[in-house]
């Protein structure tokens, strides 16, 4: 008589075997623990039979997929079985200028967060350059002025870049 051997932890069907004769009962079979006599149903892809509730049922099995959280885009393990939640997606996030857009159940580039990036570089590449306009700056009044275009450029680059593909002013020679 075959038996079906499943996982104690989640009720996952893990192989068959004979069963071995019962040496008290002859003509009866021992069934050991997380063992039955039911047979599993067919799966498909991304199932799993599960043994539950005395019977066999089946579970969705995503855990050797790749899943990414839509709060943060970070891989998002599935180390379970049924249904992903609705946090995650199989989409990797493009970059982390993407956000999650639940209307368009798709990343959306975010241009205000590549805005706020935009502004801080520039923010950095000013303080960086404050040197070059002091007075006692070893530059030549040529050289300080092309700093001072650069910087003023720096100072509009915000509001007239392209968020999704930034060219930066170049920097004074």
């Amino acid at each position: 008589m075959k038996i079906y051997h499943y996982d104690p932890a989640t009720g996952e069907y893990l192989s068959s075997s004979e069963a071995e004769a019962n040496p008290m009962e002859p003509g009866k079979h021992l069934v050991p623990a997380y063992a039955t006599v039911q047979q599993p149903p067919a799966v498909a892809a991304l199932q799993v039979a599960v043994f539950e509730g005395g019977t066999w049922v089946l579970k969705e099995d995503h855990r050797s997929e790749q899943y990414y959280s839509k709060t943060d885009g970070r891989l998002f393990p599935v180390t379970f079985l049924g249904a992903v939640p609705d946090t995650a997606t199989k989409f990797p996030r493009p970059s982390s200028l993407h956000k999650w857009d639940a209307a368009a159940d798709a990343w959306a580039f975010d241009t205000e967060l590549a805005l706020s990036a935009i502004r801080v570089k520039r923010d950095g590449l000013l303080t960086e350059s404050d040197w070059t306009q002091l007075s006692d700056s070893p530059l030549t009044d040529t050289i300080k002025l092309a700093w001072k275009t650069y910087r003023q450029e720096l100072r509009e680059f915000p509001a007239i870049c392209d968020p999704a593909n930034p060219v930066w002013p170049t920097e004074p020679a």
